[in-house]
């Protein structure tokens, strides 16, 4: 199923393992509250959320963990519609199914590999690919005051999309980590939003009214709104 929307939005996440009850979340299309004591796997998610858009991990190694291999990612693409991120919990490279599943025939010809290394001159990998679903394949980036470029990746973007407890906490501006050297950066980057649109929606299985956040002893809100 094609989308007909501009934005990237994510369906669900689910851990899978041999002999393993699936175990995951999904997702509503409007702002999903996930809250609770420490270490009930807040950050966990979060971790989680970014080793699926690319980053290297590991991830904690937790024993909620222990007997799960791979993780499924439900998406909803701009242009390929209904498709499914799948990538071990040991790293490497991804393969792209369709539709939303937790199980695939990955030697299937319907399953497409991506690497998980960023290279501009192919979409064969996470980074070109899901720029390619924003039509924003082909930008650049200012990197000092110079005037200096690169090529745009996709994890050059994570960060505004995932911001963690650190970041929340600093006295300096996600958007603007270093106040100086990387402020020409960021105006590029904030440039490129202004021709898409990208939406997070999170978690978890249900909706928090306004007067039970209130009383959460702990809260995390992982939705990342983007809109010209």
């Amino acid at each position: 199923m094609t989308s007909t929307a501009s934005y990237l939005t994510i369906n669900s996440l689910t851990f899978t393992g041999q002999g393993k009850e699936a175990a995951g979340l999904a997702f509503t299309p409007t702002l999903n509250v996930l809250y609770g004591a420490s270490n009930t796997g807040k950050t966990f998610t979060v971790k989680s959320f970014d080793f699926m858009l690319g980053g290297k991990g590991p991830l904690p190694d937790t024993k909620e963990r222990v007997g799960y291999d791979k993780i499924w990612m439900a998406l909803r693409l701009p242009k390929t519609g209904d498709a499914t991120i799948m990538r071990a919990l040991a790293g490497g490279q991804f393969a792209l199914c369709p539709g939303h599943v937790i199980d695939a025939d990955l030697k299937s010809n319907t399953v497409r590999r991506l690497s998980a290394r960023n290279d501009p001159s192919n979409l064969d990998n996470l980074s070109q690919f899901l720029l390619s679903e924003l039509d924003l394949v082909g930008r650049e980036i200012v990197t000092d005051v110079n005037g200096k470029k690169r090529a745009l990746s996709f994890r050059d973007l994570i960060r505004f999309c995932l911001v963690d407890e650190t970041s929340i906490q600093s006295e300096v501006s996600p958007v603007d980590l270093d106040r100086c050297s990387r402020r020409h950066q960021s105006v590029a980057y904030l440039s490129c939003y202004s021709q898409a649109r990208m939406t997070a929606p999170s978690l978890p299985y249900w909706t928090v009214k306004r007067s039970e956040r209130q009383q959460a002893p702990n809260w995390k809100c992982l939705m990342s709104y983007w809109q010209p």
